[in-house]
């Protein structure tokens, strides 16, 4: 039987001068970027489709040590020794990047290249073949919806609301779309919302309401249901919530459960899928564009008609 490995799945976001065109070209022609006593860079690079609208781009971010050493046999003294090895690999991640969803699916290599370090590099290594120059990407994770309501519907109290969004492109949710069009009139690359309760008190949020009827619900349903966010004012945090976990940003809700103190976050919630190890390519876009599709249907998200990066 072979080997599974842990893909995670997320949102590529691309902010001031990074657009999508640049970013394919940032993953054709990677610099490379030291973190910390390590060396990133992107290798073995996969276009599939036309250059400037791939169905998909295949690469491994792999990290190495610019000098190493790796033990060898000396057989006239049949003993160990080490040998200098230079730019040697340490740990090497397959990912897929998929333009249509600007999503991404990455393998989790425990103990040598994990989740937070994979996208600690990969934005540190588009960012430098933009010259840092008023360029931002990073990786934004996308929420399992059910398991992280789940969580928030748990608590018998909130005291407080935390999320940080991003513009959505290529696309939208209608659970939060009065907030995208919010986003777009104000001009803004980044808004930041926090609610913190009364002594005592809970806030009042629909997040669970509003996700649960997501699910299982017909599209005209739905859209009733979600008609009333189209007033992003009254709505504008638990907006921000959704638009966080279907991946274009980060929220963070604090509560009580049971006398205790709980926080419930959209990381916690990632998005993951067990894959062979081992995958072509094709066949990895086979198994990882299905999930970004249904994720896109059940979460009634669309297809922005307004250009952009």
């Amino acid at each position: 039987m072979p080997q599974r490995a842990t893909y995670y799945f997320g949102r590529v976001i691309k902010l001031g001068t990074v657009t999508s065109s640049s970013l394919l070209q940032a993953l054709r022609e990677p610099p490379n970027v030291r973190v910390g006593d390590f060396v990133y860079t992107i290798t073995n690079a996969q276009v599939a489709g036309a250059a400037a609208a791939p169905r998909y781009v295949y690469a491994t971010l792999t990290k190495y040590t610019p000098e190493g050493a790796i033990a060898v046999v000396e057989p006239s003294a049949h003993r160990e020794a080490l040998a200098d090895v230079q730019n040697l690999v340490v740990a090497s991640s397959p990912f897929i990047y998929l333009p249509e969803y600007s999503g991404i699916a990455y393998q989790h290599i425990w103990n040598k290249l994990q989740r937070e370090q994979f996208e600690r590099a990969f934005s540190a290594i588009i960012e430098e073949r933009h010259g840092r120059f008023f360029a931002q990407s990073f990786i934004e994770p996308i929420s399992n919806l059910a398991t992280f309501v789940s969580r928030i519907s748990a608590l018998s109290q909130i005291t407080k609301i935390e999320a940080t969004v991003h513009p959505p492109n290529p696309l939208f949710g209608r659970s939060w779309a009065g907030l995208r069009e919010y986003m777009r009139v104000r001009r803004t690359s980044e808004v930041h919302v926090r609610e913190v309760a009364l002594p005592e008190e809970s806030l009042q949020t629909s997040v669970p309401q509003i996700a649960s009827s997501l699910q299982g619900t017909t599209e005209g349903e739905a859209s009733r249901t979600l008609a009333p966010l189209g007033n992003y004012d009254s709505m504008f945090a638990d907006a921000a919530v959704l638009m966080a976990a279907d991946g274009y940003g980060k929220a963070r809700v604090e509560g009580q459960r049971a006398g205790r103190r709980v926080v419930v976050r959209t990381l916690d919630s990632q998005v993951s899928e067990q894959i062979e190890r081992e995958i072509e390519p094709e066949m990895l876009y086979e198994r990882v564009r299905p999930i970004f599709a249904r994720i896109s249907e059940d979460r009634y998200m669309e297809h922005s008609s307004e250009e952009g990066p």
